[in-house]
């Protein structure tokens, strides 16, 4: 598949290099396309290169010796996928599936590199996405292994929401860029997929997310007075997980 230059116009790093400079990594940049929950990266594997989403959402998973799934992370485009070569691995850490259909783009190691030396800002754009990255994992990691389990529903839905988000409106619904089912939604967060639906129809109740036939389709951009009652009414519902 045929990546056009214009198309890395609007994709952070690449905004900030020159018209030629982006052509020139279109035109050596090998383009790979996946189908919902279709897997991108294997933990352990290999890498030479950096792979960055260019549509769609992924989510980044470790998994346990009983084969239980963590997710660390859900991104979106402009993220870098995998990283490892950045930090002088020559191995993935971590597992990472399609959310949706997405396309990404495998970029050498070397060459990423080399762009980061001749232009500071590419450099700096990166630097931005690598700490934007780790502040969402560490988010991630904590709301999913320690939080109330419907704490952690509604912060997975917002990294699901279409993006960009609203500002300036708190409160208001987001449309979901993919609609998951609630034993999707049960794998993401790490629980029963009962209790996902049991927290999921009290939430809906509550006017914190909209259901369409099993469908989570909408939630809440922020935290407002109705999540606060809802937890201080709920935190001991789901302990059963």
């Amino acid at each position: 598949m045929v990546l056009r230059a214009w198309e890395l116009r609007d994709i952070a790093p690449f905004t900030s290099l020159p018209r030629n400079q982006r052509a020139a990594v279109a035109a050596s940049a090998q383009v790979r396309t996946y189908r919902h929950e279709e897997r991108v990266l294997h933990a352990g594997d290999g890498c030479t290169d950096v792979t960055i989403l260019l549509d769609g959402l992924v989510r980044l998973f470790r998994t346990n010796l009983d084969g239980a799934e963590t997710t660390t992370a859900i991104i979106s485009p402009g993220s870098i996928v995998a990283m490892a070569m950045l930090r002088g691995s020559a191995l993935h850490d971590a597992h990472a599936d399609a959310i949706g259909r997405i396309r990404t783009i495998d970029i050498p190691a070397d060459t990423f590199l080399d762009l980061m030396r001749r232009y500071p800002r590419f450099a700096e754009a990166v630097a931005r996405g690598l700490i934007t990255r780790t502040d969402d994992t560490f988010m991630d990691i904590t709301t999913g292994a320690h939080g109330e389990l419907w704490s952690r529903i509604l912060h997975t839905l917002r990294k699901l929401a279409r993006p960009p988000h609203p500002t300036g409106d708190d409160g208001a619904m987001l449309r979901l860029a993919y609609r998951p089912s609630h034993t999707e939604i049960a794998r993401l967060v790490g629980a029963h997929r009962s209790s996902v639906t049991r927290a999921l129809r009290l939430l809906d109740e509550r006017g914190l997310v909209q259901l369409e036939h099993g469908h989570v389709t909408g939630v809440r951009s922020e935290p407002c007075g109705a999540e606060s009652a809802f937890g201080d009414g709920h935190s001991q519902a789901f302990s059963g997980e």
